[in-house]
């Protein structure tokens, strides 16, 4: 066992030692980090200094951090991309002490561990975290922003923006939508709301955030925008885009959509009035027919309150 155990080392662990100058030149036998990175213990091609194994052009970062450690003592931890004989990268943690000799000049002395293998499980098992945290923030059928997401990066956008900048937010709303589900049925429904929110989002910017918020409705939040032509331009093409959506199948129900519009060109409002603004004009659009947008004019209330009063009637 312990033989086992000394020979599975022997191609993780390689001891070092090394200048403490700007390179780190080598100094002694080097043979266990050749061996390590798979030269071979007499190969000639391994560079002469740690500078030249480490991969890309992260060596200036690497030394600078380790000049911050060395600063405030003689330990050094770091991990360092390296390149193997074979082209790939190896990552080696580093664990170093400084020493100074007789002469005063400064030497490097440590291991270099190879945890290549533990560091892939450890990315992998991030990026599985990742994926799970921005499957959380997403509507599970038409992968856009849910609510609570669109919310927030509303929010911290209205909170974080310049205010030489402008923005809209515009609800857009699916007219008779349970018709449709009520004579082709739901599955059909959720197809024709997949190629909504895909509608929705390729006429507006990535930097724009696009949610659905409801059954039937979306959100769309136009960051910096002081011009109300291009919103109404945004507008008009939402309404032309819907009636060609599913055309042939839905001859008999023609998909439309009514949008309310919240402009604010001096950006001196905040989340939940834009979001009130926005429902008090949906439903004038409503009111005045449906398959078209209104923008809210703070000097016009409409008699009903909207279809999200009461839902953010105590959101402040």
């Amino acid at each position: 066992m312990e033989k086992w155990k000394q020979n599975s080392l022997v191609h993780i662990v390689a001891e070092y030692c090394c200048r403490n100058d700007q390179y780190l030149t080598w100094e002694g036998d080097a043979s266990g980090l050749m061996v390590l990175l798979g030269y071979g213990s007499d190969d000639a091609a391994m560079p002469e200094n740690m500078m030249n194994l480490v991969e890309g052009d992260s060596w200036g970062l690497l030394r600078q951090a380790l000049t911050e450690q060395l600063a405030v003592g003689d330990d050094v931890e770091q991990l360092l991309p390296m390149r193997k004989s074979t082209g790939e990268i190896a990552w080696l943690l580093n664990r170093g002490r400084r020493v100074t000799d007789e002469e005063g000049v400064q030497h490097l002395v440590g291991v270099l561990v190879d945890i290549t293998r533990s560091k892939r499980q450890y990315d992998a098992e991030k990026q599985n975290i990742s994926l799970l945290e921005e499957q959380a923030k997403r509507d599970s059928l038409t992968k856009l922003y849910n609510t609570q997401t669109t919310r927030q990066m509303a929010e911290a956008y209205l909170a974080e923006a310049s205010k030489d900048l402008g923005c809209a937010l515009l609800i857009i709303d699916l007219d008779d939508f349970k018709q449709i589900n009520d004579r082709y049925g739901h599955m059909f429904g959720d197809v024709v709301l997949v190629e909504v929110a895909q509608t929705i989002q390729k006429l507006f910017r990535a930097r724009d955030v696009v949610g659905r918020i409801g059954g039937e409705e979306f959100l769309v939040l136009m960051k910096d925008v002081t011009d109300r032509e291009i919103v109404d331009m945004r507008c008009r093409q939402l309404n032309e885009a819907f009636h060609r959506i599913q055309a042939k199948q839905l001859q008999d129900s023609p998909l439309s959509c009514s949008i309310g519009v919240s402009f604010d060109p001096s950006h001196d409002k905040t989340y939940f009035e834009l979001f009130c603004g926005a429902d008090q004009a949906l439903y004038l659009a409503k009111d005045l027919g449906k398959d078209r947008y209104s923008f809210y004019d703070p000097c016009f209330v409409t008699e009903r309150k909207g279809k999200y009063a009461d839902r953010f009637a105590d959101y402040r």
